[in-house]
């Protein structure tokens, strides 16, 4: 066992103590190193690319959130919060993806994937009704159909204009000498 901490100390540590080379020029920092891939300009995404880098998102998303779901009740608190968080990183670029696409790329990956399945037409279409059906307005008021006779026998106070005026403690008082 020591030998083999001694080979993986030997492994990180390889490169520390190696003589500089005093003719070599200096190497820019990272943000000096990855400046000029950041100022390039994006090609746009070709037809093929949109929907297999759409569908690599969407399965990232459906995986995260598969598991998101399946093991929200077994974790604590940490691993919940780690896991919420790659949850909606995952659903946010999905979201931005689509948001960044331009008029021509959203129509192609409409038609490739968000609305490649045909409407279900069936029973409209054998029972002779339009696609988008027509609002009934009924006479009773939607809220009211759930109410038994009861419930719709009680006066209604939506024309109550007096405003409730009072402290907690004139509460506290009131309540008191109702006790009493």
């Amino acid at each position: 066992m020591e030998n083999k901490k001694k080979t993986r100390n030997n492994r990180r540590n390889r490169h520390r103590n190696k003589a500089k080379n005093p003719n070599s020029q200096a190497q820019p920092t990272n943000g000096q190193r990855n400046s000029s891939k950041n100022n390039r300009k994006k090609k746009p995404l070709k037809a093929n690319e949109i929907v297999s880098k759409y569908d690599n998102l969407m399965s990232q998303y459906l995986n995260v959130r598969k598991k998101y779901f399946d093991q929200h009740h077994k974790l604590g608190t940490k691993k919940k919060d780690a896991l919420m968080r790659n949850y909606t990183r995952s659903l946010e670029e999905l979201e931005r993806f689509a948001s960044k696409l331009k008029p021509w790329q959203r129509e192609i990956l409409e038609s490739e994937r968000t609305e490649a399945y045909p409407l279900d037409t069936q029973y409209s279409s054998t029972h002779d009704l339009g696609l988008i059906g027509e609002i009934e307005e009924g006479s009773e008021n939607f809220l009211q159909v759930h109410l038994n006779e009861l419930q719709r026998a009680r006066p209604s106070y939506a024309d109550d204009k007096e405003a409730t005026s009072g402290t907690m403690d004139d509460y506290k008082a009131y309540k008191e000498s109702m006790a009493s």
